[in-house]
């Protein structure tokens, strides 16, 4: 699997700009962190839509538009309006511009996410091994955070998600394996953006106070993200 490749992003219609430089920044301190920032670009799509993305009818063409991927991400039998990330990652895992230039993606959504495979109201985003990530911002709109708090927030989860793309937390001890039904498995332990946030956006708050003064990533991270670009 190739590793060094670049991040494509792109975002639903409303995202803000705040929101938008958010990701942006997250995506580029977490590159900086793993050592390979001048090796890896971030192209901003924005609302991304060929020129031809809809059809006579005013049909969403396959994979033509970042509506595309939302609309695929309902789901067939789903009566919440919560997107599940499994279904536009695996879409998004299976695009042919990939074939063209494989690269990492990044989108960003307004409506509230959910997985099938973890018992859990929600999430603020998935990230999938080679492939990129899925983020929302529902969760920290209009839930009483000032600007800073709203922007350290989703650089948080930007670079918590991005990172399970990168491979994060790996298979050290610093990570949670002591029972697979709980939302901590898989995750760091230590204090680090890679543990698991368990509401938003107060948990989030807390992670991001503690990425300012501390830093992003644990030690054990921090040597598990340079390892992946090894590789």
């Amino acid at each position: 699997m190739q590793k060094i490749k670049p991040i494509y992003v792109m975002n639903q219609e409303g995202v803000s700009e705040l929101e938008k430089k958010a990701v942006l920044d997250g995506a580029a301190e977490l590159l900086k962190i793993a050592g390979i920032a001048e090796l890896i670009t971030i192209k901003d799509w924005g609302v991304w839509r060929e020129d031809d993305w809809l059809n006579p009818d005013s049909s969403l063409k396959r994979n033509q538009s970042v509506e595309w991927y939302l609309e695929k991400g309902k789901g067939k039998n789903n009566n919440s309006r919560q997107l599940l990330t499994d279904l536009i990652l695996c879409e998004l895992k299976m695009e042919p511009l990939r074939k063209e230039q494989d690269h990492y993606d990044i989108l960003i959504c307004l409506p509230d996410l959910n997985t099938p495979y973890l018992n859990t109201e929600y999430i603020v985003g998935q990230g999938r091994d080679g492939v990129g990530t899925v983020l929302s911002t529902f969760r920290f709109r209009n839930r009483g955070l000032n600007s800073r708090e709203l922007r350290e927030c989703i650089k948080t989860v930007t670079m918590h998600e991005l990172g399970h793309a990168f491979g994060l937390p790996g298979n050290g001890p610093n990570v949670y394996l002591a029972d697979p039904d709980d939302i901590r498995f898989g995750h760091c332990m230590n204090r680090c953006v890679m543990r698991q946030g368990e509401s938003a956006p107060h948990d989030f708050v807390r992670m991001s106070n503690d990425r300012l003064r501390y830093g992003a990533l644990c030690g054990d991270c921090r040597r598990e993200l340079r390892d992946y670009f090894k590789e």
